[in-house]
Parts: structure tokens; sequence; C-alpha cells
């Protein structure tokens, strides 16, 4: 959870619907705080931009949301590189099923017979069921089928790679 700073108390629209109560987010660390401590829970498992991709239903939370947030905020080169470039899930989707139409999530899960758990729009149950998504296109498609389709020019709200000598890219250190 983030803490929101600038409107701290939480809509009855926000809680209905991602189910977030205020008491989940009133303790919980500001964005500044959670992309620190994300962009080093990746260099401690090892995970950098040149391997790794992250899988989001649609482009508006890192193509919109995160980059006018982080500006707003001032928040500038603290976003893990590894956030620059993802897969929009919508996209394989409808390559691997044929589908001419991008659904939203429920809508993929529905087709590909899998059943939704969670609260949908909460963060970490949204995580839940766009995973089980991947799986079932990569056992359908094979894994190749999850490859960047979609990046952000905004270069300014990222860290910078840090490099080592030889050229080649370093560890994140914190």
């Amino acid at each position: 959870m983030v803490r929101p700073t600038e409107r701290p108390i939480l809509t009855p629209f926000c809680t209905k619907l991602t189910s977030i109560e205020q008491t989940d987010v009133a303790g919980a660390p500001t964005l500044d705080l959670v992309l620190t401590s994300f962009d080093a829970w990746l260099a401690s498992h090892g995970v950098s931009e040149s391997d790794a991709i992250s899988v989001w239903c649609g482009d508006w939370d890192l193509k919109v949301c995160l980059p006018n947030e982080c500006r707003r905020k001032g928040l500038f080169g603290l976003v893990p590189p590894v956030l620059r470039r993802w897969c929009n899930v919508k996209i394989p989707f409808c390559e691997v099923t044929g589908s001419r139409k991008r659904m939203g999530m429920a809508g993929m899960m529905d087709r590909l017979g899998l059943e939704l758990t969670g609260h949908h729009h909460l963060g970490i149950d949204d995580a839940r069921n766009i995973s089980k998504i991947v799986c079932k296109l990569a056992q359908c498609g094979g894994n190749k089928v999850l490859e960047p389709t979609s990046s952000t020019p905004d270069a300014a709200i990222y860290r910078k790679r840090q490099w080592q000598e030889g050229g080649e890219p370093a560890t994140a250190t914190l």
C-alpha cells in the first residue's frame, strides 16, 4: 500500500472500487519510499530491465498515471528502469486467442476459463489474476507471447542505469 499525501482521506468511491480502507493506508509509506523499496527489492533478487518485464492489464498505469504522479510530486530518478517498458497483457491475449477486441481482465479470465479471485481493482489481487492470464497464455502460445508491447519515452522519473567498468550494467546500491 502507498499512503496518499495530497488527498489523504479515501473517498467512499475509492473504498468501494478497491476495497482499500483508510486503516490500510494510514501507516503505509509514501510513494517515494515505496519506489525506493521496490528498486532495492528488485536489486536484491537480481532483477534488472535487461532480463525482466512487468505485465499489466492496459497501459494507463505506467504510461500515464505513474509519470504524472511522479512529476506532480517532484519524484525524479526514483522509478526502477524495469518499469520503463512493459507487456500489456491485452495484446498477447488477442494474439493467442484470435480475439479482435481487447478485453478487460475479467473478460480475458472468463474467455480463458479462469476464476477471478479476490477483489477486482485491488492491486495485489489484480496482479494475481493477471499472473493467471499470463500462465494460461504461455501454456497456449509459449513463453514468447510475453514481449514488451509498450514503453514510455519520459526518462526523467526513472532511475538511471548504473554502469560498472567494462560497460556492463551494475546492480543498484541503495
